[in-house]
This record gives C-alpha cells, structure tokens and sequence, in this order.
C-alpha cells in the first residue's frame, strides 16, 4: 500500500523505521532526531520545530509506534470517534505500563484524562498493601 503509487493516490509515500539509541530521553522527539544524527540523544532547543527543521536540517515528520498503530483505526472510524475519548483539551487514548508496587503491572490503553489514581485501581489491582501503604 505504501512507496510508489500510495495506495492509487499518485502520490508516493515511504516510510524509514529506524531504531533508536534505547535511552529514555529519544522518545522526545528532538532528542530522537539527535540520536537519529549520530549524536547524543538530547532534545533540542526550540524553535525551531522538527516540521521545519528536523533531521540533518530538512523539514522532518517525528512519529512514534503508539502513533502509528492507532492511526488506522483514527482513519476508519474517524476523528471525533478519537475525539470521543477523554476531556476538552486531554482527548484520544494512551499508552499506559503500569509497574512497580501495584498488585498487577500491566500495559493498557485508556483515555488520555483519566485520574492516576482511578487508572491505578481500575487496570493494576491497586497499591501493593492497600493506598493507605503510599
């Protein structure tokens, strides 16, 4: 569906994965584009922005794995289906791994606004030891 042709659009449309450096601080953006570069993963200063100064200079699109894999589903079912989720100016879903002192570490995807606490008890059983052991 993608490279020469993009789907019968005319248009072409490749994509380059490319692995990080596996520090935390690539999963910024800029910090990513740093690494990408042969540098040290640290975020850039900004502006300028990726979108018109990114990688080796060029206009640049950053996008993550989380991104990617929702994106078709955003494009089935649509914007305000996204939009649907959340509250005014939290909306979508996210990626949550849940770890630690919790009864049950698990990754899960839940609305961007929900309360740490009400995400805590609802997807990972709970504090180990009860909330009183915070």
């Amino acid at each position: 569906y993608l490279g020469q042709n993009a789907c019968g659009s005319g248009y072409d449309f490749d994509v380059y994965v490319h692995r990080g450096a596996g520090a935390y601080i690539c999963g910024e953006e800029t910090g990513l584009l740093e690494s990408l570069e042969g540098k040290p993963g640290r975020p850039r200063l900004k502006p300028p922005f990726p979108a018109g100064c990114g990688l080796y200079g060029c206009p640049s699109t950053v996008t993550n794995v989380e991104t990617v894999a929702v994106s078709p589903t955003i494009m089935r079912r649509g914007g305000d289906w996204f939009a649907g989720f959340g509250r005014e100016n939290n909306r979508g879903t996210k990626l949550f791994c849940i770890s630690g002192h919790v009864n049950n570490p698990i990754t899960v995807e839940e609305e961007m606004s929900i309360p740490l606490k009400e995400l805590i008890e609802k997807h990972a059983g709970g504090v180990r030891g009860g909330g009183d052991n915070l």
